[in-house]
């Protein structure tokens, strides 16, 4: 779009004769120009006065042969009609400045202010006014930069990066917020060869690393400078487009800075995980065998060094492996091997690379052993509340739904690990029917809301302080059910009958949910009220639009899985490859957890377990009975749903 600043010189319809009584002897060898103004502009203009910019613009006029300045004037000042010397054929020229270009001290680099520039040739007659209008269009004369940032950027540095770039020291300051914003550059007329110079500056996420930048480029009057950076996962390489716009010659060019030579990239700060490292290195493809890329690790003080045994694969940008059966908050070393083209001889590469590994802890009271009976109902600590039960709302019972058992697995008649230590109780979850009303045996992570006498309904919230990242939850179960005896609300996915078989639910969710967003506390951050299961929040559906983008979401991620005394187990949507009629037996079930932000920490854990997934709804079957016992997270980075 053009930003056009006219300037119209307007012929004056008068005759020599009826002109005549107003020249003085001296004007018969010299002739008349009327110059008027008129100021447009097709873009939006912030905080400019078009008024205004005509009215300050400067109008200058040259000798022919550009010998001399001759005229200077203010447009708002300028005489009705200029007279000059009659040159004949040779012209003279007219210069219109306006906009930040006529101010006393200009502002050489701005996003606000523009200036304007434009030429025309006239000749002079001696004894005449032009009759013939001469029209000056003043265009912005600024070199122009518009600088984005691709999502690279945004993806590979923390918030706060920026890219500063100035003309002999004036400079403009690009950040997230303003990107896409057209910076303006006076460029002087007799300067030489004039540089935009640039700099990058950010923190790479994941190594905590500043990361800079910087270059030069020649510029013009007139032309707009489109930038867009791109940041890959070389650890170094910054791409920056430039495309010039107002020119006959559009043309593109790309800088790409120097990539760093063949070695180990520093795993990032979320490539590292309890148990498993994802390490990666650039490899000059030309001098080295792709085909035999080896990573070797060992602890830190350890002299023998362990090698990866499948060759690294390439990603996108660089060449990776995944390193498992680490210890938890240890301190490893890696370095790279690799086999040279031309004399097939191995090579270990300079530059061993350390990372410590994250922590792995468990949840508190994972076997149950801590309990108190002595209240109306069961409470699962004797210290820190962690475990949390909903079935408040129906005090005064004999029987409550949520209890501690002596029932627990046998380790020796059960395949898979079993907690070391003491282990005499497990959790009892029995949907019953209290006070008239349905309801479903549940345990969670997280603290009991409040009570509604009047509705039977109570409120909850979900989550505890947790800041590791688990890769799947192991726990043994017992699960006896039948057809739903007890239909209150209907849920939105299914129409219940007293046909359908009722069915348990364990969930575990990883996230960062904004307790005033979620309309929790801070350290049960996510409310929820059975009298209004639609707001409930769903951790698949939160996930997904984290996943695609919507960073106000919370779940970083989750895990799943229903038990339908009907059927196989559903683990995270998908049938598992064991089908029981019924949980009648304990059994060691293993859930895998899915991430939808694989860059981020999480600050709370929901960890929960009901006897009827419809609970939320008062609805389902008085014959489910759910048993838990010795629950445990997993960091394996290798994990198989069972």
């Amino acid at each position: 779009m053009k930003n056009i600043l006219y300037f119209i010189g307007i012929a004056a319809a008068l005759s020599l004769a009826a002109c005549q009584k107003d020249y003085s002897a001296d004007t018969t060898a010299q002739g008349g120009i009327v110059i008027s103004a008129s100021v447009e502009d097709n873009v939006a203009t912030r905080s400019t006065d078009m008024n205004a910019v005509r009215d300050n613009a400067q109008v200058k006029i040259y000798k022919p042969a550009y010998t001399g300045l001759i005229r200077q004037y203010t447009y708002s000042s300028m005489p009705e009609i200029i007279f000059l010397p009659a040159t004949g054929s040779d012209k003279y020229r007219v210069d219109v400045l306006a906009g930040e270009i006529v101010n006393e001290n200009p502002a050489i680099a701005s996003f606000e202010s523009k200036s304007y520039k434009g030429s025309a040739e006239f000749a002079i007659t001696a004894g005449q006014i032009i009759t013939t209008p001469i029209t000056v269009k003043a265009n912005i004369c600024n070199a122009i930069s518009n600088v984005t940032f691709g999502q690279s950027v945004d993806d590979a540095f923390e918030s706060g990066y920026k890219l500063t770039i100035g003309l002999d020291g004036n400079n403009l300051e690009y950040t997230a917020e303003n990107e896409g914003t057209d910076g303006y550059f006076i460029v002087a007329d007799d300067a030489l060869g004039p540089k935009l110079k640039w700099s990058f500056a950010g923190t790479l996420k994941k190594n905590g690393e500043s990361f800079t930048q910087g270059g030069e480029f020649e510029i013009a009057q007139a032309k707009k400078y489109t930038m867009n950076l791109i940041y890959t996962e070389k650890d170094g390489t910054l791409s920056f487009k430039l495309m010039v716009d107002k020119s006959t010659t559009i043309y593109n060019d790309e800088i790409i800075f120097e990539p760093l030579t063949t070695g180990i990239i520093t795993p990032g700060k979320y490539d590292i995980w309890a148990s498993h490292v994802r390490i990666g290195a650039n490899i000059d493809a030309t001098a080295y065998d792709t085909g035999k890329i080896f990573f070797e690790y060992r602890k830190q003080g350890e002299t023998d060094w362990t090698r990866t045994t499948v060759p690294a694969a390439f990603d996108t940008d660089f060449y990776y492996a995944t390193i498992d059966g680490l210890q938890p908050e240890t301190t490893y070393e890696c370095q790279l091997i690799l086999t040279n083209k031309d004399s097939e001889a191995e090579e270990v590469m300079p530059g061993i690379k350390s990372f410590k590994t994250a922590a792995a802890p468990n949840i508190p009271n994972a076997s149950f052993e801590e309990y108190n009976d002595s209240g109306s109902f069961d409470v699962f600590y004797t210290g820190t509340k962690w475990w949390d039960c909903g079935n408040q709302s129906v005090f005064g019972v004999t029987v409550e739904p949520t209890t501690s058992s002596t029932d627990i697995p046998n380790p020796s008649s059960i395949a898979g690990s079993y907690p070391t230590g003491v282990n005499t109780r497990s959790v009892r979850m029995k949907s019953e029917v209290k006070a008239g009303t349905f309801a479903a045996g549940n345990l969670y992570s997280g603290i009991y809301g409040g009570t509604d006498i009047s509705t039977m309904s109570g409120s909850v919230n979900f989550g505890r302080p947790f800041a590791a990242r688990p890769t799947a939850i192991r726990l043994y179960v017992k699960y006896n059910t039948g057809a739903i005896t007890n239909i209150k609300n209907q849920p939105p996915d299914i129409t219940l009958t007293t046909s359908t078989m009722d069915r348990a639910q364990i969930k575990v969710a990883l996230g960062d949910w904004n307790y005033q967003t979620y309309k929790g506390t801070s350290t049960s951050p996510l409310k929820a009220d059975t009298s209004k299961p639609e707001e409930i929040c769903d951790f698949a559906v939160d996930g997904a639009a984290r996943k695609a983008g919507d960073k106000t979401k919370g779940t970083i991620a989750y895990g799943t899985a229903i038990l339908d005394g009907a059927g196989p187990v559903t683990i995270n949507g998908k049938n598992s490859d064991k089908t029981y009629t019924s949980y009648n037996s304990w059994n060691v079930l293993t859930i895998p957890i899915v991430y939808y932000d694989l860059k981020a920490t999480p600050t709370h854990i929901v960890v929960s377990f009901t006897s009827s997934a419809w609970g939320d709804y008062m609805s389902g079957s008085t014959s489910s009975e759910l048993f838990v016992d010795a629950v445990e997270l997993v960091y394996d980075s290798n994990v198989v749903t069972e």
